[in-house]
């Protein structure tokens, strides 16, 4: 089978540092490749004006995507594509970020942008087979009206994924990640070492703040060594479609403390110490008081992050549920 694999054209231009979608399109790439299927990888700008107009008022399509049997789309450009056989994946969702986590910062401005690419992903789901990369998106989805055919959780290999000996550092909570100041939370983070606690950031921004400490972002390749430094992983995050960066780190056997957002509606079924369901007001005390209980018994929770990540979210099950998807379509 033929297959285009079509992605967002990130920006970044750090080798190797991407976020959640690039390491998803990575794997799915591989999975379909391996199977022998005949897969083109392209990326796209999130918005092209002229494709917009000529699809939605004019009334043309793209033809260019008809020489494949198959097209997997980002949601971000899946107006795109009109074609009969179609996987859209949702990695994000413009709509969900803007209610939970756009209210703390949005201007106008913000808020007709967020509003626009809201709309372009739900007139890009219309004829589509709809993934969501968790079941907290699919929540989310369907409260903006978009049908959701199918839940694939993101997955990572665990062999890669795993606990490394490296010398520990003197620091014991890191934020791996993003900058967004409300989006991803660092006004918490900042709240937290005003009380005391030392916090190291890798991120792809620069400033100085109290007892936190800026790196720049790692590839994703050294992210397994660089989690394993530090005892717990801080994810305050208000808005994650999934949260890649919360499975590694437990996958590497760290223990992480997350909001009830993403991966964190799933692991507060199985691990209610790793998430903070607290409101607004409550939330710094609420991580701190989370952050001594996993020290207090740090041995048991790194091995039950280990296994949760081990046991729910496996290569294996991923592949085959690609594949078959794929057949299917």
């Amino acid at each position: 089978m033929k297959i285009l694999l079509a992605e967002i054209r990130h920006l970044d231009t750090q080798a190797g540092v991407m976020g959640g979608d690039k390491a998803i399109n990575d794997q799915i790439f591989s999975i379909l490749n391996d199977s022998g299927h005949k897969i083109v990888r392209k990326s796209y700008p999130s918005f092209d004006f002229w494709k917009f107009i000529r699809r939605y008022t004019l009334g043309q399509f793209n033809t260019f995507d008809k020489e494949f049997d198959l097209v997997i789309c980002d949601s971000n450009i899946a107006y795109y594509f009109n074609h009969p056989n179609a996987i859209n994946i949702f990695h994000y969702s413009y709509f969900g970020y803007k209610k939970l986590a756009g209210k703390y910062f949005f201007n106008l401005l913000d808020n007709i942008i967020f509003s626009l690419y809201s709309v372009l992903q739900y007139l890009g789901s219309k004829g589509k087979y709809n993934v969501a990369v968790s079941m907290f998106m699919k929540k989310v989805l369907l409260e903006q009206g978009i049908k959701v055919n199918e839940v694939v959780n993101n997955c990572l290999d665990t062999d890669v994924f795993k606990p490394i000996f490296v010398i520990k550092s003197d620091i014991d909570l890191v934020y791996v990640g993003g900058y967004s100041y409300f989006g991803k939370g660092f006004d918490v983070l900042e709240d937290i070492a005003s009380r005391g606690y030392h916090i190291d950031c890798y991120t792809n921004f620069n400033k100085e703040y109290k007892n936190m400490k800026y790196h720049k972002m790692v590839p994703r390749i050294e992210i397994p060594k660089t989690l394993c430094k530090y005892k717990i992983l801080l994810y305050p995050s208000r808005f994650e479609s999934f949260g890649m960066v919360p499975l590694e780190a437990m996958a590497c056997g760290i223990p992480v403390i997350v909001g009830n957002i993403g991966i964190g509606c799933d692991i507060i079924n199985d691990i209610p110490e790793f998430v903070v369901n607290s409101k607004e007001d409550n939330r710094v005390s609420s991580y701190i008081e989370k952050i001594n209980l996993i020290q207090n018994n740090y041995k048991y929770y790194s091995d039950v992050a280990r296994e949760y990540a081990k046991k729910n979210y496996r290569l294996d099950k991923y592949e085959l549920t690609w594949n078959n998807l794929v057949e299917r379509i």
